[in-house]
């Protein structure tokens, strides 16, 4: 284990207290180490484990296939209430999505988000982030999104790494 992944793992063990109200100006999610890294000035101020879609490994290629896309985009829409407890949308698909998507004859797919669990299911957080899940959004506990939620403003960039 590297010195980052170790120094994050801690972080996500003993996280940020739930008042901390600092505002992230950069959000990572590593796929790989399912994690949401919320940075500011460079520093990193908060770890959340994840879920990822389904099909998890490889660029979202097509509506349907599961994946979690990857490359740089925004934070473009905040959603208080819905299917699942907040969301905050990612402004996937880019011009580079399209083109990919268009290549395979099929749509690139949409409202790709970063939310929490349904409200009825939230007792179930702790096993429901060991599984990938989605249909290529990024879920959290309802208590680390209400913490994300707090960190992050519309327009914040997200970079999702493989």
């Amino acid at each position: 284990m590297n010195a980052t992944l170790l120094a994050t793992t801690i972080l996500v063990f003993f996280a940020l207290p739930a008042g901390a109200s600092e505002k992230a100006d950069r959000v990572l999610v590593e796929k790989s180490d399912r994690l949401l890294l919320l940075y500011k000035n460079n520093s990193l101020i908060g770890a959340y484990p994840i879920a990822l879609g389904g099909h998890p490994t490889g660029h979202k290629l097509r509506e349907g296939d599961r994946r979690t896309p990857e490359g740089s985009y925004l934070l473009d829409h905040k959603e208080p209430a819905g299917k699942y407890y907040k969301s905050i949308r990612i402004s996937y698909p880019n011009a580079y999505d399209r083109m990919l998507a268009q290549g395979r004859g099929a749509p690139p797919g949409e409202e790709v988000v970063i939310h929490g669990q349904r409200p009825a299911f939230e007792y179930l957080s702790p096993l429901t982030r060991k599984l990938d899940w989605t249909n290529g959004s990024i879920a959290l506990s309802n208590r680390d999104m209400d913490k994300v939620w707090a960190a992050v403003d519309p327009g914040t960039p997200v970079e999702i790494k493989p």
